[in-house]
């Protein structure tokens, strides 16, 4: 089976996860076969509790750290700038949505967010990601509006492979998922054949067959999820989680930061020598001092920057959160500009990831100190 055969077969599985009641994936020859959706939600191996992360930080992290596969849709260039930029990953399995796009005044430069799912097995998705250019490359049929390379990396063999259509948004607001110039194999009753040419939908949503939701609808809502999910990241508390240039980022919602913030028991050294605990919830309490009692409300207290098991982590609350990554809107630089060629008015995506993760790192270290 080839790499292409595989990413059908896992792409259909990763899709089926959102209730597409049937999909199928073409084989060379021509037959199909069904593929029933899972009976249960896959789990999720988002940490349930900052204690919970550091106690398995160096496990976590490794299971982002994958290499890129050489067969990969994406250059070297994007592809590690999307890894210096770091997965962001969602508290719950990201799921698709028939919802609007978000409106935004900046439209990110790029977005990396992990399925959050809990398989590990080859084929298995392991992320989703954006980058918006400056125009659709030629080959693409043209769309008025806000062009994304769009797609997502698979495991393989402790590899990425990194696959893409191209997504436009639209001066309405509206998601278009572009036709892109195909060469199909036709087979003649004598044995013979050749390609045809024509503009049809991108391989990344070939393998679907019409279902609960159209072809392109499909690849459309998965975008929609992943945009609205980024953009609305400065309003949840995240986990940084730094090492070696390396960078992931877990978020929290609102909603439960009593329950991941529960636990008091750890605490680091500073470099002062003194024993101090991690940044933990504190519940409503009475205090008393001089014989007076005086209430005091939940809050969160303890260092919120603090070096664990050689990793450096930071907790940034969502009323500090900067998040450069969501404001940033200048497109990287398209395919054949030279990215040292600063007239351009483009960098290459592997400084674009790196600048953007250097500022929001830098700007929460900052903040805290």
């Amino acid at each position: 089976m080839t790499v292409l055969e595989k990413i059908s077969d896992a792409f259909l599985t990763v899709l089926s996860w959102f209730k597409t009641p049937k999909l199928i994936h073409p084989d060379l020859e021509d037959e199909y076969v069904e593929i029933p959706p899972p009976k249960e939600k896959p789990e999720t191996t988002f940490p349930q509790t900052l204690s919970d992360l550091l106690d398995n930080i160096e496990a976590t992290f490794d299971t982002y750290k994958l290499k890129l596969s050489p067969n990969s849709w994406l250059s070297r260039d994007e592809c590690v700038g999307l890894r210096k930029l770091g997965a962001h990953v969602p508290q719950k399995v990201l799921q698709h949505t028939t919802s609007k796009l978000v409106v935004v005044d900046k439209k990110p430069s790029i977005f990396l967010v992990s399925s959050g799912a809990g398989h590990d097995e080859n084929g298995s998705m392991k992320c989703l990601f954006g980058i918006k250019h400056k125009k659709l490359p030629w080959n693409v049929k043209k769309v008025t509006g806000t062009p994304y390379a769009f797609g997502m990396a698979h495991k393989y063999d402790k590899e990425l492979f990194w696959i893409h259509g191209w997504i436009v948004i639209t001066p309405d607001n509206e998601v278009v998922l572009c036709e892109e110039l195909r060469y199909d194999p036709v087979r003649l009753p004598n044995g013979y054949g050749y390609m045809r040419k024509k503009m049809d939908i991108p391989e990344l949503a070939t393998g679907l067959q019409e279902g609960e939701f159209a072809k392109d609808l499909v690849v459309k809502m998965s975008f929609t999820a992943a945009f609205n999910w980024w953009v609305g990241r400065a309003e949840r508390w995240s986990v940084a989680v730094l090492s070696k240039g390396e960078r992931l980022t877990f978020s929290i919602s609102k909603e439960d930061t009593k329950k991941y913030f529960a636990n008091r028991d750890k605490s680091v050294k500073t470099e002062s020598g003194h024993t101090k605990k991690i940044v933990h919830f504190v519940n409503e309490h009475e205090r008393v001092a001089n014989g007076k009692v005086s209430k005091v409300r939940e809050h969160i207290r303890g260092l919120s920057v603090f070096d664990w098991s050689g990793y450096k982590c930071v907790v940034t609350a969502p009323e500090f959160h900067y998040a450069a990554s969501i404001k940033f809107d200048i497109a990287p630089t398209l395919e054949g500009v030279d990215v040292e060629d600063v007239s351009t008015g483009y960098m290459g995506m592997s400084k674009v990831g790196h600048l953007l993760a250097q500022r929001e790192d830098a700007d929460s270290l900052r903040r805290h100190t």
